[in-house]
């Protein structure tokens, strides 16, 4: 997986509403639980997310590219739009 900061631009960049042609379009997917998930979880959440989004890429004609983004590529614009913690 890319380990590159997303959305691979500077923090600079205000919009970013094409990449290589194709319009972006970003839904972003927030879980809770009572204590941490461990990796393993996360892992198994992240397997059935990309295999739903890879069958939508199989079933919608206009759509071109997906991809599932972990936190850890979140740059410190978009975790302060999320309200995340600063790493």
């Amino acid at each position: 997986m890319n380990e590159s900061p997303y959305p691979n631009y500077p923090p600079n960049f205000k919009e970013v509403p094409t990449v290589a042609g194709l319009h972006r379009q970003c839904i972003v997917l927030e879980f809770r639980s009572n204590d941490r998930l461990n990796n393993i979880q996360k892992a198994m959440i992240q397997e059935k997310i990309e295999a739903v989004v890879n069958n939508f890429i199989l079933h919608i004609p206009n759509l071109e590219y997906a991809e599932v983004v972990k936190e850890a590529r979140f740059d410190l614009l978009l975790c302060e739009g999320l309200r995340l913690p600063r790493k």
